[in-house]
């Protein structure tokens, strides 16, 4: 039988001939690694760790083929090192050069109150959702998700895409013709009508609260009448039209209503689901993932920044994204993650480049001040100040023997080719062609 390193070396060249398409193995490369991280004990100190902690939020899925190549090529150097196991220690955060110390006041931030989902759990980031009390069905679901969710961290990452903002709910007396509005009430009647000359098929259902009473139609699916029956409770968001004098609502979006979270008047969460997977228990699964595991994910972004440009812990901004107690909590979380993945991709355009640079030397090229004046006299015009100014700095880099990486910069007709002559001419004494 081949040892668990073997079958890693294995799946990794198959991904390689696969030209990096990520269908080496069934669920993906992430879920694979995941779970060979978990069976091994493989501790977050270790190359192979690091490697996955390196990844955006969406994972190798979500990296294009170059970049999923340099992973792979990363991953087959530690398989062919060997995989030991080592002792566990907390991931330490990406270090990043501070210009200045922080100086501002620590920025205090609250917890959300999150009401309880399912009990408290046991495990880790890495584990399966049955850990978190989710049912075999439904776990399968998850699976089946656009973005499949099959770890605790996957689910914490599986953000919201839209909210229902119970606070901004308005009774059915208040609604207001033309707009996009959220109302809760009771479902009275459901069922199937013909309506109009044409008899087009409708889905009919009337609900009312303490103000009034509301016609719902949904145009050409039957299918929606399966979801009401009499004494629910729902929350309907969309336009408000009209119809002979009287407003109604057509196709709007339809949420169960969660009774805490309108109790306490908060933003509820819509997440993108597939049949059978419930909103409910999506959200249930997630609670329970932010209240035992919320604080343990690994924080890319060192407090001190955190401090400097006012952004909460990662434990919060999770938290805040998922349930937000406001839509300014809400918009200061998604900036929190934007900010991060950004940061990401700086770290790794940065890391590259000094790769890069250290890969090997570069010609030294040198433009003898004689060579230079010659050169700017024989131009018809008078350089300016900031010509001149870009063509020593371009001089200067071209004299280390480190690549240059510059971008000259400026409008029509303000001396580009001027400075990049000058370049090519360092290249031509020093002996090198230029074009």
């Amino acid at each position: 039988m081949a040892s668990p390193v073997e079958g890693l070396r294995r799946i990794l060249a198959l991904e390689q001939e696969k030209k990096f398409a990520d269908s080496a193995v069934v669920g993906g490369l992430d879920s694979y690694l995941l779970h060979f991280l978990q069976d091994n004990e493989i501790t977050t100190d270790h190359d192979l760790s690091r490697v996955m902690q390196a990844l955006p939020p969406g994972g190798y899925r979500a990296l294009h083929r170059i970049q999923r190549k340099r992973v792979v090529a990363e991953l087959i150097r530690i398989a062919v090192d060997g995989v030991p196991t080592v002792i566990s220690v907390q991931r330490p955060p990406i270090e990043i050069p501070q210009k200045r110390p922080a100086t501002g006041p620590k920025v205090q931030v609250r917890s959300p109150v999150v009401s309880p989902a399912l009990k408290a759990v046991t495990g880790s980031l890495r584990s399966p959702l049955r850990a978190l009390g989710v049912r075999k069905g439904d776990e399968e679901r998850f699976r089946r998700l656009r973005m499949p969710v099959e770890t605790v961290h996957d689910l914490l990452y599986y953000f919201p895409r839209d909210y229902h903002d119970y606070s901004e709910a308005r009774k059915i007396s208040e609604l207001i013709f033309g707009e996009e509005q959220t109302v809760i009430g009771m479902v009275r009647v459901s069922g199937q009508r013909a309506i109009g000359r044409q008899r087009r098929k409708a889905t009919e259902v009337i609900i009312n609260d303490s103000s009034g009473t509301l016609r719902v139609l949904w145009w050409n699916q039957p299918w929606i009448a399966q979801r009401f029956r009499p004494g629910m409770k729902v929350a309907l968001s969309g336009k408000v039209t009209e119809f002979r004098g009287t407003l109604q609502m057509d196709g709007p979006e339809i949420e169960p209503v969660d009774e805490e979270l309108l109790a306490s008047r908060r933003r509820v969460p819509i997440y993108s689901s597939t049949e059978g997977l419930s909103q409910l228990t999506i959200r249930d699964a997630v609670k329970a993932a932010l209240d035992s595991f919320a604080d343990a994910l690994p924080d890319a972004i060192p407090p001190e920044m955190c401090d400097r440009l006012g952004l909460s812990a990662i434990g919060e901004a999770i938290r805040q994204v998922h349930f937000p107690e406001s839509i300014e909590a809400e918009r200061a979380a998604v900036s929190r993650f934007a900010f991060e993945e950004l940061l990401y991709i700086e770290v790794g355009v940065v890391r590259r480049r000094r790769e890069w640079q250290k890969a090997g030397a570069a010609p030294r090229l040198a433009l003898p001040e004689e060579a230079l004046r010659g050169y700017v006299d024989s131009l018809p015009f008078r350089l300016t100040g900031s010509q001149e100014r870009a063509i020593g700095e371009v001089l200067k880099d071209a004299a280390n023997d480190v690549p240059m990486t510059r971008l000259l910069e400026g409008d029509v007709g303000s001396g580009k080719t001027a400075v990049a002559a000058a370049a090519l001419l360092s290249a031509v004494v020093s002996g090198y062609q230029g074009a």
